[in-house]
C-alpha cells in the first residue's frame, strides 16, 4: 500500500481520537475517592484509561488518580 494512504489512516484516527476526548470533557465527573464533581481538560482524557462509565483520571480536589464515574452532560 501507499505511504500517503497510511498517513491519512493515521491522521483520521488521531482526530477521531481528539474530538471523543473533546465532546467527553464536557461531562461531569465524580471522584470516586473525596465524591467532588469536576470536569477535566480534554487533553487528560485523550489517553486515559476507561471502562463503560468510568475513567481513570486525576482529580484536581485530592490530587488521586482513581476510578471516576461520568455523569454525562449537565
Amino acid at each position: 500500500m501507499d505511504v500517503m494512504f497510511w498517513v491519512g489512516f493515521i491522521l483520521v484516527i488521531i482526530a477521531i481520537i481528539a474530538v471523543i476526548a473533546i465532546v467527553q470533557s464536557r461531562h461531569t465527573f465524580v471522584c470516586s475517592n473525596c465524591g467532588k464533581e469536576f470536569r477535566p481538560k480534554w487533553t487528560q482524557l485523550i489517553s486515559e484509561v476507561h471502562v463503560c462509565d468510568e475513567h481513570l483520571i486525576d482529580c484536581p480536589f485530592c490530587n488521586v488518580k482513581n476510578f471516576c464515574k461520568d455523569k454525562g452532560k449537565n
